[in-house]
Formats: structure tokens, C-alpha cells, sequence
């Protein structure tokens, strides 16, 4: 339709120049009626042509407002779909690390296991082989040294542990969307952290009463716990421990 209109104004462009002529003047030197009758008439043609020109680029104007269009359309729908593959590589990952994670867990306390009870077995052989042939101060600082290694040995696997656990305790604490079950994987990362990594205990306490003040919930029987771990902090957690009953006294329970 736009290009029948393009040539139905260039057709009339052409005609209206064909109308056009050319002035003469009589002998007596003046302009006869029929020039000036022409001059008019190509006036007129001028300001015809003009409109068409007008309107011939406020044609083109739209088309290319409508190109424009489907341009920004198409970048837009591009742009979402992008959006969406991102977001779904996104949880793709975070679900596969933390499958990996699991596995890694898994095999290292397996692993460390073995390495124990192989260990175990070795010392065993050695003490009794020399236990046998003599009992000795020596033998006895050998066995004193041995337990030694192997209490090391405990302490150092229940460390690792340890901080496999907090931390993925601290990650689903951290990742959960509901506040609720967040403030209760809160509780639970207290509980474990309280004596063996009591430098975390203030971060849980703050993402606590973070938690609380979005709306998050206990139940009583987690609120009975919480109080009573409570207790158990040095006084120098004083001031973030009333904080955090105070916000306790306040929120409602939640009921399951």
C-alpha cells in the first residue's frame, strides 16, 4: 500500500512540472494575461509539489518508525530469552556443586576412615611386636607416642568434619528462601558452632534477628532450645543475647 502511494505522488509531481510554462512577453512589454495566469498556475504547482514532498517524508517517517519497531521488538525478545538461559544455568550449577559437594564429603570421610583403621592395625602390630620382646620406659614412651598421633589423628578428622558440616550448614542457612526454615538451619548451626567455633556464634546471632525482622518464625520447642543455648554464651555476647530475646518476645510462634 505505501509503495502504490509513492508512485501515485511522483506521478503527480511529473504532471504538475508538464503544466508548467514558460513566461512570454508581448511586443508592447508587458506580460500578457495568459503568462500570468501560468506564473500563478506554477505556483500553485510548487506549493502542490511541496506537499506531496511533505507528505511523501512523513511516509517514509513512518515506515521507518515501524522498522524501528519491529527492531526493538525482536531485541527485546531476545534479551528475555537470554535472561532465562542464564537463569537456568544458574540453578543448573548451583545444583550440580552441590551434588559435588556431597559426593566430596562422602569420600573423604570414607577415605579418612580407611587411612585411620590402617594406621590403627599398624601401630597394633608394632606395639605387640615389642611389648612382646620387652617392656621397657622406651616401649612405654612408644605407646604414649602412638595414642598421641592417633588422638591427633581423631581430633584432626573431626575437625575436617566439623567445618564440612558448618559450612554446608551455613551455605542451606544462608540459600534458604524460606525465613522461617532459614531462622531453624540457624538454630542448628548454633548448636554445633557453640563450642567448637564460637567466632561464628555473632554472625548467626545478627542473621537471627535479620531473619525475625522479615518475618521469619520458631516454634516453641525452638525457641525453648534458643534460649537455653542462650545461656550457655559467655558474657561478653551479652549485649547481642538480650537483643535477640527481645526480638524472641516479640515475634509470633510458629505453629506447625
Amino acid at each position: 500500500m505505501r509503495h502504490l502511494l509513492f508512485l501515485i505522488l511522483i506521478a503527480s509531481v511529473s504532471a504538475s512540472e508538464l503544466f508548467a510554462q514558460t513566461p512570454t512577453i508581448s511586443s508592447d512589454g508587458e506580460v500578457p494575461q495568459s503568462t500570468q495566469t501560468s506564473e500563478i498556475a506554477k505556483d500553485l504547482s510548487d506549493t502542490k509539489k511541496q506537499n506531496q514532498e511533505l507528505l511523501l517524508a512523513k511516509a517514509q517517517l513512518a515506515t521507518m518508525k515501524e522498522f524501528n519497531g519491529a527492531i526493538l521488538s525482536t531485541v527485546h525478545w531476545a534479551l528475555g530469552g537470554t535472561f532465562v538461559l542464564v537463569g537456568l544455568l544458574v540453578g543448573f550449577g548451583w545444583f550440580a556443586n552441590f551434588k559435588v559437594y556431597e559426593r566430596d564429603k562422602l569420600a573423604m570421610k570414607v577415605e579418612l576412615e580407611a587411612v585411620l583403621a590402617t594406621r590403627l592395625s599398624e601401630m597394633d602390630s608394632t606395639i605387640s611386636g615389642k611389648v612382646k620382646d620387652l617392656v621397657t620406659s622406651e616401649t612405654k614412651k612408644l605407646v604414649s607416642q602412638s595414642y598421641q598421633k592417633i588422638e591427633n589423628s581423631l581430633n584432626s578428622i573431626s575437625q575436617k568434619l566439623f567445618e564440612l558440616d558448618r559450612d554446608q550448614l551455613k551455605s542451606k542457612m544462608k540459600s534458604n528462601s524460606s525465613d522461617s526454615m532459614a531462622l531453624t538451619d540457624a538454630l542448628s548451626l548454633l548448636r554445633i558452632c557453640l563450642k567448637k567455633s564460637p567466632d561464628d556464634v555473632p554472625e548467626i546471632i545478627q542473621f537471627m534477628l535479620k531473619a525475625i525482622d522479615k518475618g521469619g518464625m520458631l516454634t516453641a520447642t525452638e525457641i525453648t532450645d534458643l534460649n537455653a543455648l542462650l545461656d550457655l554464651l559467655p558474657a561478653h555476647y551479652r549485649t547481642l543475647t538480650e537483643k535477640l530475646r527481645t526480638k524472641l518476645v516479640a515475634s509470633d510462634i510458629f505453629n506447625l
